[in-house]
């Protein structure tokens, strides 16, 4: 079944969309952070169903349970009611099925004939298709965890800077690694700034053959980058900061 989503901007404004019940976790904060131009880990998603009261608080959806939770609500709601519409219908249909009409159950015919009347009117229902129904629930960011600010492109580390940036660090330094010339190998391959150097893109084995080092040095460097992301999508400046000339 399809859930129609609505999510709340800081401007006042909903953002609508629709979720399918099958989606991930993931898929949902995706969905959200793309409508409030937001990192997805910067999300904290919560909802509200249009059917609520007003004073009804927000429920959280943080988890796997809360979000099977989240599920098995709509899904009482959206379908829960079906089985009994679909009963009466089929009642009906007993009733007003018209055999002289009728070709076959293949192609039913239902008609109204006044008593004692020898002309019969022809009856029409409808049913919606399955997919086609929906429920209506309001996400938003959670008020006890804010979310901050959206992340800039200028608030993300050009990977030349970075790479300067770890051997100025006051433990990262100890490592016994110069990092900063890694960083122009980086920028000729074609990276620019640290939100590229994530596990999603770039395989440690990658990295390794392309700067030439251990695993282990490899490893640290990507454990750093996902430390130093985390803070700049948290709104921690990470020095330097950087600026387009």
């Amino acid at each position: 079944f399809t859930i129609q989503c609505s999510v709340r901007r800081s401007n006042g404004a909903n953002a609508p969309f629709e979720i399918s019940s099958d989606a991930s976790l993931d898929d949902i904060h995706l969905a959200v952070a793309q409508r409030l131009d937001r990192f997805p880990t910067s999300v904290s998603l919560q909802y509200r169903l249009d059917c609520n009261k007003a004073k009804d608080g927000f429920m959280s959806i943080q988890t796997l349970d809360e979000l099977n939770m989240f599920k098995a609500r709509l899904r009482d709601l959206i379908l829960g009611g079906m089985g009994l519409r679909e009963e009466v219908i089929k009642q009906l249909q007993e009733r007003w099925r018209c055999e002289a009409h009728s070709r076959g159950p293949e192609s039913p015919v239902y008609c109204y004939r006044s008593p004692g009347a020898s002309v019969c009117y022809p009856l029409t229902h409808t049913l919606p298709p399955p997919h086609t129904r929906t429920a209506t629930t309001s996400l938003s960011p959670s008020p006890s965890n804010p979310t901050p600010p959206p992340v800039s492109v200028n608030d993300i580390p050009r990977i030349i800077d970075w790479f300067a940036y770890l051997d100025q660090h006051p433990q990262r330094n100890q490592d016994g690694v110069a990092y900063a010339p890694f960083g122009e190998v980086m920028r000729r391959n074609g990276f620019v700034r640290l939100s590229q150097l994530t596990d999603e893109y770039v395989k440690l084995s990658y990295l390794q053959d392309l700067l030439g080092i251990e695993f282990g040095t490899a490893i640290s460097i990507m454990q750093y980058a996902k430390q130093d992301l985390a803070a700049v999508e948290s709104g921690i400046q990470i020095p330097p900061r950087t600026t387009d000339s």
